[in-house]
């Protein structure tokens, strides 16, 4: 699924660049993601290689997703409810949404296999977005020199 952090190209930098623009476009409102942050992939690539030391023997591929889904539109009305605290350009802002004249469109993982095998469970990305915005912006305060 579709990956966020602070730095880099991601579907939040993107999505962050695009509100910054005049005119956002239309946000999918019938393409489903389950988005899911950086942090969250490198706590799941540690707690694997934790039971590794332990002499398991896992076989096979394993997916890890974000465990609520969500789409384009959502996500988007997510971040800017959260970016409004830090950030006063976005309040102004009123996202548009659009349909695709094609099927709906699913980006998630099934991540059964690597609960069972690793006990790993889902957490929800919003969870993650709002420590991940606040890191962004602690980030960016501490650049200029706030």
């Amino acid at each position: 699924g579709p990956l966020f952090c602070t730095e880099g190209d991601n579907l939040l930098t993107r999505l962050l660049a695009e509100l910054r623009t005049e005119n956002p476009e239309p946000f999918c409102i019938d393409e489903y993601l389950a988005p899911t942050s950086s942090a969250a992939i490198a706590r799941v690539l540690v707690a694997i290689l934790k039971q590794l030391s332990c002499d398991i023997e896992p076989w096979g591929v394993y997916h890890y997703c974000a465990a609520d889904i969500t789409n384009r539109y959502d996500f988007a009305e997510v971040v800017l409810a959260i970016v409004n605290q830090y950030d006063k350009r976005y309040t102004d802002i009123s996202l548009q949404s659009a349909e695709r004249r094609r099927e709906r469109t699913y980006r998630v993982f099934n991540c059964e296999k690597i609960r069972n095998t690793f006990g790993i469970k889902q957490m929800p990305w919003k969870t993650e977005l709002v420590s991940t915005l606040r890191q962004l912006y602690q980030i960016e305060k501490n650049a200029s020199g706030e």
